[in-house]
This record gives structure tokens, C-alpha cells and sequence, in this order.
């Protein structure tokens, strides 16, 4: 007959580093980060103590929840099967519906893609696809994305005033690295968004491009390229590869690739990657850095480009092209 432990493990406890099997778990080789268990199904559990400006929330082991929302991501966006969602019977009609303009077809937008109708379908496009993958991020990831809110428990203040600061600091950067390069160049993504500006009632946009978008990129890029996987490879790899991926993929569909361009992107994703890393793996965090980054955009476009076009004869001649280019900047999402 066993005598009880007098001293049980605390529950959320990270795993013993044994590499031999124990009650308390599977058997985890030394020097891999600790995992974190409730009801010993490999999910999540409490934060860890980590340092003292934020708790350890680094997230567990791959799901196969979390292969579905890959699975998905890859067949809407890299391979395009999201755009299929145009030839559904009616589509056309809602799209058109929301922006107040008139119905198109694949072939005109093709030939027009800069028309206020193809800009209303890509919007359409966007609004099902980020849905779709958002509702998957948040079944796999919803019970991290709320243990990880554990970050403002405390210097909450300071660490809401340290977003618009990081957010600053990011086009600061990438303002310095351009005026190096050369001239800003547009991306066809920020055309396509300035494009969805116009036709699209500001409120939509906001739920797409500052809810749904920042947060289905946070899970993917972040939360899985930098937390799970973190935890079979070192940092050192999964956080530049998170960032050349996250500014790799504001290109898909382009058949184009442009340095400048990429710019913002990758200062963006350095940054956030940045911040996620040394606030233990917050996904909550991460989030919030990327909404108000897109919040700022979003504003941008619909109540500041409205303004200079008002008062373009009022401007010095040359003004406005660099003050547009720099707005550009700051208004990649």
C-alpha cells in the first residue's frame, strides 16, 4: 500500500524535467520548457509566477484544433479558396448591398480591380474568410487568449501606455528605414485596403481589419509559430520566422514582391514579436499591440485622407504626395 505524497504538487505546476515517465505527467526531457496542465489533458493552466512585470503564460502543446485553423488559413488565403465564396448565388448582391454599389462579376473584376464594386466583393471576401478562421482561433486558443489577459493584472497602466509607445517606435523605424532604401512604394495589399475604404461603411472595416484580422494573425504567427512551437525549437528561429512570414503573407495574391514595401510589415511583426516574447508568450498582449496598430490605420483612412483630399488646393504644390506617402506608413494593416 502507497503512503500519500504529504506534499502534492501544486495544481498548474509545470511538469517535472525528468526524462523519466512520473504520476504527475508524461516524461518531459530536460531543458524543454515546462508545459502547463489542467485536468492533466495538456491544456491550460494557471500563469506561472515568470517575472514580475508579467506572468509566464507560454502555451501548451499542438492541438488538432490547431491544425484545422492552419489547414483553413492555408486553403482561404495561400491557396485562394476563399475567393470561391464570390460564386456563391447571391454573394455578389450582399456585397454590393453593404457597399451601396453595383453588383459585379469575377470576370469585370478581374478586368476592373480597382473599381468601388471589386473593392466591395474583396471586402466581402475578407469579412467570410476572417470569420470563419477567427471562430476557429478562438476554439482553439480562447481559453489561452483569457488565462494570457493575466499580463495586466499588474503596472496595468503603464503597460496600455506602452502600446502607443511600441506602435510609435514601429513607424519611426520603419520611416527611417524607407527614407534609406528610397521612395515609399505602395503595396497592392495597402491599394486593395485604401480601395475598401471608400465603399466600405467605417464600422465593417473596423470589425474585419482591427477585430477579426489582428487576431486570427496574433494565433497563427505568434501564439503558434512562437509559443507552441518554441517548445521544440529555440526562439532564436521560430521569432524570425514569424516575422518573415507575417510580413510574407500581407504580399499573397500580389504576384509581386517589393522591399520597401514589405517595410512596415516587418518592423511591425519584429516588434510584436518582440513584445510577445518578453511578455512570456501573451497572446493577449500581442493582440492588443496589433489592434491599435490597425485601429490607428483604419481612423487614418476614413478620417484624415478625406481632410488632405478637402484641402488639396489649400496645400503647398508637392506636399501632398509626401504627406500621403508618410501616412502610408502608418496606415499598413
Amino acid at each position: 500500500m502507497s503512503t500519500p505524497n504529504p506534499n502534492p504538487p501544486e495544481y498548474g505546476a509545470p511538469e517535472p524535467t525528468s526524462t523519466t515517465a512520473t504520476t504527475a505527467g508524461p516524461a518531459i526531457p530536460a531543458g524543454w520548457p515546462p508545459s502547463y496542465r489542467r485536468g492533466g489533458s495538456g491544456g491550460y493552466g494557471k500563469p506561472q509566477p515568470g517575472t514580475p512585470w508579467a506572468p509566464d503564460v507560454r502555451p501548451g502543446r499542438f492541438l488538432w484544433r490547431d491544425l484545422l485553423a492552419v489547414l483553413a488559413y492555408i486553403g482561404l488565403f495561400v491557396i485562394g479558396l476563399g475567393s470561391l465564396f464570390i460564386a456563391i448565388p447571391g454573394a455578389m448582391d450582399v456585397a454590393a448591398a453593404i457597399a451601396g454599389t453595383e453588383p459585379t462579376t469575377p470576370e469585370q473584376m478581374v478586368a476592373d480591380p480597382g473599381s468601388a464594386s471589386s473593392s466591395a466583393a474583396l471586402f466581402f471576401v475578407n469579412l467570410v474568410n476572417y470569420s470563419l478562421l477567427a471562430l476557429l482561433a478562438l476554439l482553439a486558443s480562447g481559453g489561452h487568449l483569457i488565462q494570457s489577459m493575466a499580463t495586466f493584472r499588474r503596472l496595468w497602466g503603464l503597460k496600455l501606455l506602452l502600446i502607443p509607445g511600441l506602435w510609435l517606435g514601429s513607424i519611426t523605424l520603419s520611416m527611417l528605414i524607407v527614407m534609406f532604401l528610397g521612395d515609399p512604394v505602395t503595396s497592392d495589399n495597402q491599394a486593395a485596403l485604401e480601395g475598401m475604404t471608400t465603399v466600405v461603411p467605417m464600422w465593417m472595416m473596423l470589425l474585419v481589419t482591427v477585430v477579426l484580422g489582428p487576431f486570427v494573425e496574433e494565433y497563427l504567427f505568434r501564439h503558434l509559430l512562437v509559443g507552441k512551437l518554441s517548445r521544440y525549437l529555440t526562439v532564436w528561429v521560430t521569432a524570425p520566422l514569424s516575422v518573415l512570414l507575417f510580413g510574407g503573407i500581407h504580399f499573397l495574391g500580389s504576384g509581386t514582391f517589393d522591399v520597401i514595401a514589405a517595410v512596415p510589415y516587418v518592423v511591425l511583426g519584429a516588434v510584436i514579436t518582440g513584445t510577445y516574447i518578453a511578455f512570456r508568450f501573451s497572446l493577449a498582449y500581442a493582440y492588443a499591440l496589433h489592434l491599435f496598430n490597425n485601429l490607428v490605420a483604419v481612423l487614418m483612412l476614413y478620417l484624415v485622407y478625406p481632410v488632405l483630399e478637402q484641402y488639396r488646393e489649400m496645400l503647398p504644390d508637392g506636399t501632398l504626395p509626401g504627406v500621403v506617402s508618410a501616412l502610408r506608413l502608418m496606415t499598413g494593416v
